[in-house]
């Protein structure tokens, strides 16, 4: 099993990701198992999209977890992830150059999501990555 941490990261000042410039904002940074998704090759390009990481607490589904930085996931290679919950666990499936699978504690994915949330500053940050187009 995964360990997962989800934690906002707010931005004073300016950053550049992929040529585009963003200021006092929010991103949301994921660790598995201690190490950053953006260091983790099949997350390579990858940002994640709050909106659809909340739903899935939902359950059983396919949710854009992570979209390119413009907001088009297809300019990252990125599609929809196969999120399967059962009553103890929580798996992450994708396939870009290579198949992927993590697994989570449900507990721990929930209270990741739920601690995250609370720790948002979104009138002060908004989320830099907050919309999406649907592949």
């Amino acid at each position: 099993m995964n360990e997962l941490v989800i934690v906002p990261k707010e931005i004073d000042g300016v950053v550049i990701h992929e040529g585009i410039k963003f200021s006092e904002c929010t991103f949301i940074e994921i660790y598995i198992d201690g190490i950053s998704v953006e260091e983790i090759e099949a997350f390579e390009s990858g940002a994640v999209y709050w909106a659809e990481l909340e739903r899935s607490l939902q359950g059983t589904g396919e949710y854009l977890l992570f979209t390119c930085f413009c907001g088009n996931p297809g300019d990252a290679g990125w599609d929809y992830v196969k999120v399967v919950a059962t009553d103890d666990t929580v798996s992450w499936c994708f396939e870009r150059d290579i198949e992927s699978k993590y697994e989570f504690s449900k507990e721990d994915y929930i209270g990741q999501i739920i601690s995250c949330r609370s720790m948002l500053n979104l009138d002060n940050y908004p989320l830099a990555i907050s919309a999406s187009v649907l592949p």
